[in-house]
């Protein structure tokens, strides 16, 4: 929950969207969630939609979709569920998205799932995700990065210049 941010107010990541827009990026993630089919009340599923700029993360992973599921649903029960749910996170991604797949990461017990859904399992991917406060010497490089890229921007001063004597 903590490292993923998914107790934080801005759960869309509009204000990191916000920092990347600066720079003619974009940063951003959709939620969808569905409810079981028998019970209104009963979260059945959630599917995350990831975008951002490709490049920045060589394993694409910052482009994805994330399904979790209900452990107590069925089979044919998941099955529903899950294609209720990629119908909607797809179209996060039909807006100049150059590739022709997206990467989908969900635990093991829902491969069958997937199977049924004729998505194809391409390998097991262990995630590894940092708190800021872990990774702090990480977020300062960053930061002092687009602090950089930021001044290389902005119209040359006077001041900014040599003077030759």
């Amino acid at each position: 929950m903590t490292t993923e941010e998914y107790d934080t107010d801005d759960i869309e990541l509009s204000q990191l969207n916000d920092c990347y827009k600066k720079y003619g990026l974009f940063r951003y993630r959709v939620i969808w969630l569905a409810f079981h089919p028998e019970c209104a009340d009963c979260p059945a599923g959630i599917i995350i939609a990831y975008r951002g700029p490709l490049g920045l993360n060589f394993s694409l992973m910052e482009n994805r979709i994330e399904l979790i599921l209900n452990k107590d649903l069925d089979k044919t029960q998941g099955v529903y569920v899950s294609s209720q749910l990629f119908k909607q996170a797809i179209t996060a991604y039909s807006n100049h998205y150059p590739i022709n797949y997206i990467p989908l990461i969900a635990n093991m017990q829902t491969k069958s799932i997937l199977t049924k859904l004729n998505i194809e399992f391409v390998r097991v991917y262990h995630k590894s995700s940092w708190i800021n406060k872990g990774f702090e010497p990480w977020c300062r490089h960053i930061a002092n990065f687009f602090n950089m890229l930021e001044k290389s921007l902005r119209p040359n001063k006077e001041s900014d210049h040599w003077e030759k004597k």
